[in-house]
């Protein structure tokens, strides 16, 4: 058996003669947290409802523990997958409370008295066991969901925004709670989200997709250093793209200074071309010595400030100003690039 639990293999799906997802390969760690990025209309909740089994595919294959469930005119069923869903209009019971809710979960599978009320807690669900869903909010909703479908101890587990209806408080906490249970019951869960921020915070692994086509998958870390396309850089992180010339030899001249580069796949520049190089925040760093810049707009969140500024050939970058905060109130700075690291390019 891989290490991969489930693997696609040029896989496409089509509703009638329009292909969702299109010819699409990847492989899913077994254990992990997988976070399937995109813009809307990417294909995201298609591939979720392809990977349970209600979506067919009419080209390649789809594999879960190196088995095939599902090619063209041949799927195995929904309920022989052992895969559960928790959808993103919650499909809960409406007569049923939110602990019976969660208990139709268990009339095929065991789960003992302890097992449940930690879930239950975890999920912070106590306090609301007896009531229904009418009387929930639409976060509490989802925490009954969630906790019904991981109840039944699934091997895999498939999120359809998972925290769309919580506050940024709640989704901090839930997502850590998630986390731990995902590790105590070794489940690999596959999550959708708009939030690349939650994404980026509790995956394991993201799979990134683009009107259908899969364009990058890897770690979180590869993914926000290493972007293959300036789409997944901009939708993974904030940052800037700033021209620069080819020098060779994986260098080029900015107007910040030169830096080391790694050119992204398929660019392929000559001596004195023109490059986009993405810069983080973090990248540009405020310093006495650098280059002067003139500060445009300031954007402040808890231990976060931002500060848009202008290069003295009109480009606009994004600076993480909370190094030396006392220094923007002069409407200019000087900076530098971090000189540490190496820089994505793209022609």
């Amino acid at each position: 058996m891989t290490d991969s639990i489930i693997q696609a293999r040029n896989m496409s799906s089509c509703i009638g003669k329009h292909n969702i997802l299109k010819e699409i390969s990847f492989d899913i760690p077994r254990q992990s947290l997988t976070s399937v990025l995109g813009p809307s209309g990417s294909g995201k909740t298609t591939l979720l409802q392809t990977i349970a089994g209600f979506q067919p595919i009419c080209q390649g294959e789809l594999l879960i523990n190196d088995v095939v469930v599902s090619r063209r005119n041949q799927t195995v069923a929904p309920d022989r997958r052992n895969v559960g869903m928790v959808f993103q209009d919650h499909a809960l019971f409406p007569h049923l409370s939110v602990l019976e809710n969660i208990k139709t979960a268990l009339r095929s599978r065991r789960a003992n008295a302890a097992q449940l009320d930690r879930l239950v807690e975890k999920l912070h669900l106590g306090h609301l066991q007896h009531r229904h869903p009418h009387e929930l909010s639409g976060g509490q909703q989802q925490r009954t969901a969630l906790a019904r479908a991981l109840i039944a101890r699934p091997e895999i587990i498939l999120l359809d925004e998972p925290f769309a209806n919580l506050n940024q408080d709640l989704q901090i906490e839930v997502g850590i709670e998630l986390v731990d249970i995902l590790r105590e019951q070794k489940t690999t869960a596959i999550m959708v989200t708009h939030d690349q921020n939650d994404a980026m915070a509790i995956s394991d692994y993201i799979i990134m997709l683009s009107q259908g086509r899969h364009i990058q998958s890897g770690t979180p870390q590869a993914l926000y250093h290493q972007p293959a396309t300036r789409e997944v850089a901009s939708f993974l992180s904030r940052g800037s793209f700033i021209r620069a010339r080819y020098l060779g030899r994986h260098k080029a001249d900015t107007p910040l200074g030169t830096v080391d580069i790694e050119l992204a796949q398929g660019s392929q520049p000559g001596t004195g071309d023109e490059l986009d190089i993405w810069l983080h925040p973090e990248d540009i760093l405020i310093d006495t010595s650098g280059h002067e810049v003139n500060i445009i707009h300031q954007s402040w969140r808890p231990l976060d400030l931002l500060v848009k500024v202008r290069t003295a050939n009109d480009e606009e970058l994004l600076v993480k100003a909370d190094q030396q905060p006392e220094l923007i109130q002069a409407g200019s700075l000087q900076v530098r690039l971090n000189n540490n690291t190496s820089y994505s390019a793209f022609t």
